[in-house]
């Protein structure tokens, strides 16, 4: 028996000439290996989702889903090719949905969209089109990684961030905890110096949240630009928190210890990560930034491509790995 996916995927084919073409999603978690230097396709040059120049060939995929989720797509390819995602409504450019150099992902409601991988255009003319792995896969609204959709303000930002965003994230250093506040391990106030007393730290934090692992990251820096070492933007954390926090660059701080999700679309492991502790990166041109134990338990490290969305189960989760094939409590 075909599955309803493909079954909408073959009927929205025969309906629509342009999508005849489309490589079929029949299935989540997806998985292919394309190469826009062998693709016949050329039809898109821009799209309304962007203003980069995406003169090369691409690959269109068209899929469905059945229930409200989110959609997370994901494209790695190696150092000299260089394309990029679009999600759309139709085989229009102008439906565009979203775009990245990397990935996308957006909540969407039941009903047939399209993927394409298309080939970015330098500003001389040149592109790069050439392999890449296309990852694609949906959580669904039921689901413990379920997350909202609601754009944040950022600093320094015209525009809202679309959530959940996917892009680059950086691998943060550690905050004093309140426990440590509490007994007085810095006189009351904070480290001298990178490594003063971080391990006793990493011992905390092993100890709170139970997960073992070989921890390497120092205090965070002082001076940006009044911090002291190890210090956060609000309120000193608890271990349990501090574990497991992560960043960005609000405009305005979510609550202290808001869950949010932070999910690999490679593998589909995900995390559960407190936020409202810290504001950062400095750089816009990152999502944003989890502590050194998120990256542990997603196997990834610096600047890894990573989605992150607040939590639709809010405060029923606990912070740390998380299963998505299991209901939300």
């Amino acid at each position: 028996m075909l599955r309803p996916s493909l079954i909408v995927a073959l009927l929205v084919t025969a309906t629509a000439p342009d999508a005849r073409a489309a490589i079929l999603v029949d299935d989540f978690p997806y998985y292919d290996v394309g190469d826009t230097s062998r693709s016949t396709r050329d039809r898109f040059d821009a799209y309304a989702c962007g203003t980069q120049a995406e003169t090369g060939p691409e690959d269109l995929y068209a899929f469905t889903v059945g229930e409200p989720g989110t959609l997370v797509a994901r494209v790695v390819a190696d150092d000299g090719v260089d394309v990029d995602v679009h999600l759309l409504a139709d085989t229009s450019a102008a439906s565009c949905l979203s775009r990245g150099d990397e990935g996308v992902s957006q909540n969407l409601a039941p009903g047939a969209y399209f993927l394409s991988v298309d080939t970015f255009a330098r500003p001389d003319g040149s592109e790069r089109p050439g392999a890449y792995e296309l990852h694609v896969r949906f959580i669904p609204r039921w689901s413990v990684c379920a997350m909202e959709g609601v754009p944040i303000a950022r600093i320094g930002a015209t525009e809202l961030l679309p959530m959940p965003a996917t892009g680059r994230v950086v691998k943060e250093a550690h905050l004093v905890t309140a426990e440590e506040h509490r007994a007085g391990v810095f006189g009351g106030g904070w480290p001298t110096r990178l490594d003063d007393r971080v391990a006793q730290h990493w011992a905390l934090s092993e100890q709170a949240s139970g997960f073992v692992a070989e921890r390497t990251e120092p205090w965070a820096p002082c001076c940006e630009p009044s911090n002291a070492f190890g210090q956060g933007s609000t309120a000193k954390p608890p271990a349990a928190a501090e574990a497991w926090y992560l960043n960005m660059r609000w405009k305005r701080a979510p609550r202290r210890g808001q869950r949010y999700i932070v999910y690999d679309a490679v593998t589909g492991g995900a995390v559960v990560a407190a936020a409202g502790y810290e504001n950062g990166p400095g750089n816009l041109q990152r999502i944003g930034g989890v502590a050194e134990e998120v990256m542990m338990a997603l196997g990834r490290d610096h600047l890894s491509t990573l989605t992150f969305g607040v939590a639709h189960a809010g405060d029923a989760l606990p912070y740390g790995p998380i299963d998505c094939a299991a209901v939300q409590p």
